[in-house]
């Protein structure tokens, strides 16, 4: 990577859980494909958390985009965030090497699985792909301006 490569250049938005109120529950990315890259990085982003809430995120992989043969990836969980332990408005990263997933078994695939307990917390994915196997990218964003 050179400095005069864009970020969106390098960085393919493979999915994202938009900005949201998230109540009480499982809530998923949905699968997408790492086939491509030898790197995937997922950024969480928490907003205002409601009294009590409690906020996890892990990494799940699976052989296809529809989730067959789902299984966490081990050590790819953030540290649970609480209300009560005063965060929110904060911002965390779970970085993921391709060779992390179980290759052996045709495990290319990832889903951010978020888990939302007790009350409702505001908060935002997204998962991004780099070190495309093939340049350049499909970015994936609504718009690039340069």
């Amino acid at each position: 990577m050179s400095y005069t490569e864009r970020f969106s250049e390098q960085f393919a938005l493979l999915d994202e859980m938009v900005s949201d109120s998230y109540a009480v529950g499982v809530h998923d990315s949905g699968y997408v494909s790492l086939a491509n890259y030898a790197r995937a990085v997922v950024v969480i982003q928490v907003g205002e958390m409601q009294t009590s809430a409690t906020f996890d995120v892990d990494v799940e992989q699976a052989t296809d985009t529809s989730g067959t043969s789902a299984k966490a990836i081990t050590d790819k969980s953030i540290t649970q965030m609480t209300q009560a332990g005063g965060d929110g408005d904060e911002t965390a990263l779970v970085e993921i090497l391709c060779d992390e997933l179980d290759v052996d078994n045709g495990f290319d695939c990832i889903n951010v699985e978020v888990t939302v307990g007790t009350d409702a917390v505001e908060a935002s994915v997204l998962v991004l792909g780099f070190c495309a196997h093939y340049e350049p990218v499909t970015h994936g964003y609504a718009e690039v301006v340069t």
